[in-house]
């Protein structure tokens, strides 16, 4: 999976906000996750360690797994779960049981003074679109 390592905190929290609505789903996240999420720390310095990358690849493996996703039919139903708050929109579009296809996103500075279901309305419309 050609995926971009992160290059800056920013980069991080988008990715960990992805992968932190996972973690049910994810076997021992937390301690996967943790050189990374360890990174957003105001008071440390962003350093990309080898830990980093290897817990960014098991990540990374574990999400685009066959046994997690499947490719979804168009002419099934879906089910559009999404979640908001006010530092960004995350979701995934769910079809038999299985996740077809995921999405997050940061909001600018005009969606932040948005009301949750107001977010949220907006993110299912985007899922909707993927």
């Amino acid at each position: 999976m050609e995926w971009e390592t992160t290059r800056n905190v920013d980069e991080v929290i988008s990715f960990m906000g992805l992968e932190g609505y996972y973690w049910r789903f994810i076997r021992n996240f937390s301690w996967i996750a943790y050189h990374i999420t360890s990174l957003q720390r105001k008071w440390k310095k962003f350093e990309w360690a080898e830990e980093c990358a290897a817990s960014f690849e098991q990540l990374k493996q574990l999400l685009t797994n066959d046994m997690f996703l499947k490719i979804a039919d168009l002419d099934k139903e879906f089910v559009v779960c999404t979640y908001a708050c006010k530092s960004g929109l995350g979701g995934f579009l769910m079809s038999e049981g299985w996740v077809a296809c995921y999405g997050s996103s940061k909001l600018n500075e005009h969606k932040k003074n948005y009301v949750i279901h107001d977010l949220e309305l907006a993110h299912i419309i985007r899922a909707l679109n993927m």
